[in-house]
């Protein structure tokens, strides 16, 4: 399985999660999950319960249900994404896309629209094409 990655800071400027999902465009129609979260700020503008709650429930198997809706409105804040895999899944639970933080230092995406890949190239500096498994973030 193919995959792009791509550094989230450029001559020290954030590649946020926004642009990430700006770039691939409404996936609404999918059924989203977050594993494995760790945030810098406070996710209460998109989940009441707070930081550490959402965190800790990302690291249980079934991870915390979000729409995209929840996913644009956490790119809206100033809350960083340290570690969080958003795994976007279709009706019959089959996943279509993610967006994998991890430690703050790459975003990687997988897709099965390959039009998504050169999207992410076009729109982004020092995108590699990636054919393993990235590393997980770490609990």
């Amino acid at each position: 399985m193919h995959a792009v990655r791509m550094p989230c800071w450029v001559d020290g400027t954030l590649i946020g999660l926004g642009e990430v999902m700006r770039c691939l465009g409404d996936r609404g129609s999918l059924h989203w999950r977050l594993f494995r979260a760790e945030f810098n700020g406070d996710v209460r503008a998109v989940w009441p319960q707070g930081t550490l709650a959402v965190e800790e429930q990302s690291r249980e198997p079934a991870g915390v249900r979000l729409s995209w809706a929840e996913m644009v409105a956490l790119a809206g804040t100033h809350v960083q994404v340290i570690d969080g895999d958003f795994v976007g899944f279709d009706d019959v639970g089959l996943p279509q896309l993610q967006i994998l933080m991890v430690d703050s230092g790459h975003w990687w995406v997988w897709s099965v629209e390959p039009a998504d890949f050169a999207r992410i190239r076009e729109a982004f500096a020092e995108v590699v094409t990636q054919s393993h498994v990235p590393p997980e973030p770490v609990d």
